[in-house]
């Protein structure tokens, strides 16, 4: 699980007023949806700060690459090279 968070609540404010897209009410439902997020954000096995946009996409993707050799994504692989070793 990935968690992209802004780098802090302040920027999340200043990021959601900059819009001009939403009300007030609307701007405070999502300040406490992200406090409510926020609680969990231990559970996720990677966090993301999205502070500079290129260096978070840089970083998801090299995330999401590294994922792809995790062992359980490689089972096929490891099995077929424990049957390879039984023939030593």
């Amino acid at each position: 699980l990935l968690f992209v968070a802004p780098p802090s609540v302040a920027e999340l404010k200043k990021r959601l007023i900059g819009r001009g897209t939403e009300s007030e009410a609307v701007i405070s439902k999502r300040l406490s949806q992200a406090a409510r997020e926020a609680e969990g954000v231990g559970a996720y096995d990677f966090i993301i700060v999205n502070d500079d946009l290129q260096a978070c996409v840089e970083n998801t993707h090299a995330i999401i690459s590294a994922a792809h050799w995790r062992p359980d994504r490689k089972q096929a692989f490891i099995d077929g090279m424990k049957e390879e070793l039984k023939a030593f």
